[in-house]
């Protein structure tokens, strides 16, 4: 009767590591898994391309500006201002992390996609659907500025 510990109850000497990361991390892998397969969330087309344009179109337009780097001009005419005929420019160092930042952005807007889906679905689909349409044109504008710039 060595073996009790303070409550009385006999322990059987058996000691294990509390904290194990390669078993802490699969279990969190295999219950992510399993979550997002059965999620209705993920059924839905928009949900999907929503995810899948935010990542895809950014690491293509980070891809592009890397390649291109170094015919970049210094500055880059981001926006035209009307009201004095001219273009506001941006540095190139800065336009590299233009996708990254969106890319970040998109993806916290996922999760607020998510939990507008827990209670409205039609509103989180209509979001979903308007944030696909926009990473498309943001691909369009981008590539129009890699082009404008090249001339």
């Amino acid at each position: 009767m060595e073996n009790k510990n303070e409550l009385g109850q006999l322990g059987l000497g058996i000691r294990v590591n509390r904290f194990q990361p390669v078993i802490f991390v699969q279990r969190r892998l295999n219950n992510l898994e399993r979550k997002i397969e059965v999620m209705p969330f993920w059924k839905n087309f928009a949900f999907v391309f929503m995810l899948f344009s935010s990542i895809a179109f950014s690491l293509i337009i980070e891809v592009a500006i890397l390649i291109n780097y170094k015919d970049l001009p210094f500055e880059i005419p981001l926006f035209y201002d009307p009201t004095k005929s001219s273009w506001l420019f941006l540095e190139k160092g800065w336009v590299v992390l233009v996708p990254i930042v969106y890319t970040g952005l998109n993806l916290l807007l996922l999760n607020i996609v998510y939990s507008i889906f827990q209670f409205d679905r039609r509103l989180a689909q209509i979001i979903a659907g308007s944030v696909g349409i926009f990473n498309i044109l943001y691909l369009i504008a981008f590539a129009q500025l890699l082009s404008i710039v090249s001339i």
